[in-house]
C-alpha cells in the first residue's frame, strides 16, 4: 500500500513538472501559457493529475439550400511530456442528414428524376452521402515543430449495391508544421491518396501551405 501511494504521488508530481515544461517554452513564439488544465481524478486515492486536457465539440451546419444538413462530433485529449513536448489524440466523425443527402444530378430517365422531364436535374432515389471519420495523432517535438498522422475516410457518395468495401477513399496523411518566426509558419501534408489532384503520381499527394498569425 505504501509503495502504491508513493508511486502514485511520484506520477502526479512528474505530470505536473511535464506540464510546466510543455507550456513554459511557448512564450517565445507568442503563445500564451495554458492555465485551464483539466483535472483527472484517480479512483480510490483521490489524487489528481494536472496538465491533461480534453475537449469535445458537436456541430450542426448546412452550407447552402441544396446541401444536406451536416452533423459532426469530435473529441481530443492532450497530454504534456517532458522537455516542452506534447502528445494529443483526437477523433472526428461526420454524417449527413438522411433523405436529402445527395445534391441534384443530371439524369435522362423520368423514373430517376421523380417525374421531371428527361435530361433534367433531380435526386437519385436511394442515394446519399456516406459518413466520414478521421483519427488524428499529433506529436509536438518542440515549441515550434509539430508532426502528426491522420487516418480517415473522406466524404463520398454511394448507392445501394455500389458502395462496396474498398470503394471508399480511406486516406493516411502525414502532417507537419514548423514556426519559422513568431508570425510565420510552414505546413505540409503528405497524403496516401489525394482526390483533389487529378495528376497525382501513384495515388500520392503533397500539399504545402504558409500560415501567418495576426
Amino acid at each position: 500500500m505504501l509503495f502504491a501511494t508513493a508511486l502514485a504521488a511520484a506520477a502526479a508530481s512528474g505530470a505536473a513538472a511535464a506540464a510546466q515544461g510543455l507550456w513554459s517554452e511557448r512564450a517565445g513564439l507568442g503563445l500564451k501559457p495554458s492555465r485551464d488544465a483539466a483535472v483527472i481524478w484517480m479512483i480510490g486515492d483521490g489524487l489528481r493529475w494536472e496538465g491533461w486536457r480534453s475537449s469535445f465539440e458537436t456541430a450542426v451546419a448546412q452550407e447552402s439550400s441544396i446541401a444536406p444538413r451536416r452533423y459532426s462530433l469530435s473529441g481530443r485529449v492532450d497530454a504534456p511530456l517532458s522537455a516542452g513536448r506534447g502528445l494529443s489524440v483526437g477523433l472526428q466523425y461526420r454524417m449527413y442528414e438522411p433523405g436529402g443527402a445527395l445534391p441534384l444530378a443530371l439524369a435522362g430517365d423520368p423514373g430517376w428524376t421523380a417525374g421531371i422531364q428527361p435530361y433534367g436535374l433531380g435526386r437519385v432515389p436511394g442515394a446519399g452521402l456516406g459518413p466520414s471519420y478521421q483519427l488524428q495523432l499529433s506529436y509536438q517535438y518542440s515549441a515550434a515543430s509539430t508532426f502528426g498522422l491522420a487516418l480517415g475516410r473522406e466524404l463520398e457518395t454511394f448507392t445501394p449495391g455500389f458502395d462496396v468495401p474498398g470503394n471508399g477513399t480511406r486516406q493516411l496523411t502525414f502532417t507537419g508544421q514548423h514556426w519559422l518566426t513568431p508570425s510565420w509558419a510552414l505546413s505540409y501534408d503528405v497524403l496516401s491518396s489525394d482526390p483533389a489532384n487529378p495528376f497525382r503520381l501513384q495515388g500520392l499527394g503533397l500539399r504545402l501551405g504558409v500560415r501567418y498569425r495576426f
